[in-house]
């Protein structure tokens, strides 16, 4: 039996996610509308569902409880691999947003903070993963040595904590210090 290796996206793929990620958030489903393309997908292994969506694109699913999000998510997901814009890109576009009010049963401020705090974490997880700086000081990195623990470089330091506050997150000092603390 071979060895089973995690796949490594490409950043289309992880920019892909990200707004495939982020629509669930504010829906509560996945984007893409697999009934409406005929696809069932309680019947199909993964390899067969990826096939189905690759040769039938799937429409979105047309549920809009924050139709301005949505419609920066929208040509993403739509989009072929070669046009979909870059996180860094994404995020910008999103940031514009910030902090608009939203409206819709699954944007009340609760649910709202929530997704600001997921959007940080994964807008920053795709910036690294694609080796850009990030926006919001989420994501840390191990040393070569395996132990030590550093913040992956942030675009634009000297505004970090700003950021930080209107995505609902704390300082980045306190977040420091909660992330060595859970160090061994």
């Amino acid at each position: 039996m071979g060895i089973i290796r995690p796949v490594t996206p490409t950043r289309a793929q992880e920019v892909y996610a990200l707004a495939g990620a982020l629509w669930t958030c504010i829906t509560g489903r996945w984007p893409l509308d697999y009934a409406a393309a005929g696809i069932d997908v309680q019947n199909l292994s993964p390899v067969q569902l990826r096939s189905r969506v690759a040769n039938r694109r799937a429409p979105l699913d047309t549920e809009t409880p924050w139709p301005e999000l949505q419609e920066i998510l929208r040509p993403v997901l739509l989009s072929k691999s070669k046009d979909r814009p870059t996180a860094g890109e994404l995020a910008s576009l999103m940031a514009a947003l910030w902090p608009a009010p939203a409206t819709g049963p699954s944007t009340s401020p609760r649910n709202c903070t929530m997704l600001r705090r997921h959007l940080a974490y994964l807008t920053d997880r795709c910036l690294v993963g694609a080796g850009e700086p990030q926006i919001h000081g989420t994501q840390y990195v191990g040393g070569p040595d395996g132990t030590s623990l550093r913040l992956h470089p942030v675009a634009e330091p000297e505004g970090l904590d700003a950021r930080r506050v209107e995505m609902g997150l704390e300082s980045s000092a306190e977040y420091d210090r909660r992330m060595r603390a859970a160090l061994p």
